[in-house]
């Protein structure tokens, strides 16, 4: 990935009010108010550096660096936030240029190494 890279989470497991798009990786806030937002992902072998935006304004960011030794790092962030209606919300590669987001291949059992998660709280 490189700096700028818009992390598209392909698998959707519940998405009421259709909020999130797979093919632009952002969601998009149906309605005003305060959010929780949390995403995690699994490097193997390069740093990752992912910021979660809002409308291109950085809201918190998560550092992954696997060891030499330490193939694969586990990392993840949750914010709490307020969000405005119609304002888009996405996670992003900040430092490139080799970050990396460890997923199976396709027809494997499904397992969950990269998550973005959005909640309405109030």
């Amino acid at each position: 990935m490189s700096p700028g890279y818009t992390v598209k989470f392909n698998r959707v497991h519940l998405n009421d009010g259709n909020g999130y798009n797979t093919h632009t990786g952002a969601f998009t806030a149906p309605m005003s108010g305060v959010y929780l937002f949390t995403y995690h992902w699994n490097s193997h072998y390069s740093s990752t550096y992912l910021e979660l935006i809002v409308d291109d304004l950085q809201q918190a960011a998560a550092f992954s660096h696997p060891y030499p030794n330490h193939v694969e790092t586990m990392v993840g962030q949750t914010v709490i936030i307020r969000v405005n209606a119609g304002q888009s919300v996405w996670v992003e590669e900040k430092q490139g240029p080799d970050g990396d987001i460890y997923v199976k291949p396709a027809g494997t059992p499904a397992s969950e190494y990269a998550t973005f998660a959005g909640v309405l709280l109030y």
